[in-house]
C-alpha cells in the first residue's frame, strides 16, 4: 500500500541523494551519504501498515472477546436480579399475609379483653366470701335479685326434670334386674326337674318370693309413672306460663 501518488510530470531523477552533514574533528575521516530511494520508503509504510493492521486486527478481537465476556456477565446479573425479584414478590406476599394475620389476632385480642373486663366487672358485684364458700343465703338472694323470675322458674323446672329422669332410670334397673333373675331361675327350673322333692320345694318357695318382689317393684313403678305423668303435666304448665311471660315482656 502506497500513500504517495505517482507524479505526471516532474524532472525529479530517479534516485534521490540524501546527503549529511556533520562537524566532527579534523582527525576523523568523512562518512558516505547515505542513500533512500522510494521503494525503501514503500516497503517502510509496508511493513508499519502491516504492523498497525496486525495490532488493530488483535485489539478488535479482544475488545470484541471481552465485550462478548461483559454480555454473558450480563446476562447472568440479569437472571439473577429477575429470581431475587420474585423472591421479593414471595415476601411480600407472605408479608402481607402475616400482616393480616396479625390485624385478625389483634382483633380477637381485643375481643378477649372486653370479655374479660366483663367477667372481672361481674366477679365485682359477686357477693363476698364467707370462709372462702359463698353463703347459700347470700347466693340466693343474689340470684332473686339479679336473675328474672323466668329463670328461676327455668331451674326449678329443669331440677324437677332431673329428679323424675333419676326416678325412671333407677325403676328401670330395678325392674331389669328382676326380669334378669326369674330368666335365670326359669333357666335353673328346666335344668333342675329332676331334683328331688325337696330341692323343688324350695324352689318354689324362692319363686313366690321373687313373684311378691316383682309386685311390689311393679306396684312402685306404677306409683312413679303415676307421679311422673303428674308432674309431666304440671311441668308443661309452668313451661307455657314462663313461654307466655317472655313473649309479653
Amino acid at each position: 500500500m502506497s500513500f504517495f501518488a505517482t507524479p505526471t510530470t516532474t524532472t525529479t531523477p530517479t534516485i534521490i541523494p540524501i546527503t549529511t552533514t556533520s562537524t566532527i574533528t579534523a582527525a576523523a575521516p568523512t562518512s558516505k551519504p547515505v542513500t533512500r530511494t522510494y521503494r525503501d520508503f514503500e516497503r517502510l509504510l509496508n511493513k508499519w501498515q502491516t504492523d498497525f493492521d496486525t495490532k488493530h486486527r488483535l485489539s478488535y478481537e479482544n475488545l470484541s472477546q471481552s465485550v462478548r465476556q461483559r454480555d454473558v456477565d450480563l446476562s447472568t446479573y440479569r437472571e439473577t436480579l429477575q429470581v431475587i425479584q420474585r423472591d421479593i414478590n414471595h415476601m411480600q406476599l407472605q408479608q402481607n399475609h402475616l400482616q393480616d394475620e396479625l390485624k385478625l389476632l389483634d382483633t380477637h385480642e381485643k375481643e378477649l379483653e372486653t370479655n374479660i373486663i366483663r367477667l372481672e366487672n361481674d366477679i365485682l358485684q359477686l357477693p363476698p366470701l364467707q370462709n372462702d364458700i359463698y353463703s347459700i343465703q347470700q347466693q340466693n338472694m343474689y340470684l332473686n335479685q339479679q336473675l328474672p323470675s323466668t329463670f328461676n322458674e327455668r331451674m326449678k323446672n329443669f331440677q324437677l326434670m332431673e329428679q323424675l329422669d333419676s326416678l325412671v332410670k333407677c325403676s328401670t334397673k330395678d325392674l331389669q334386674e328382676i326380669v334378669d333373675k326369674m330368666n335365670e331361675q326359669d333357666d335353673d327350673n328346666d335344668n333342675d326337674t329332676q331334683l328331688p322333692t325337696t330341692q323343688n320345694i324350695d324352689t318354689t318357695v324362692l319363686n313366690e318370693q321373687n313373684i311378691k318382689q316383682l309386685t311390689k317393684t311393679l306396684d312402685s313403678c306404677f306409683k312413679m309413672l303415676a307421679f311422673v305423668d303428674t308432674n309431666v303435666t304440671e311441668i308443661e304448665n309452668k313451661v307455657t306460663q314462663t313461654t307466655q311471660r317472655l313473649l309479653n315482656s
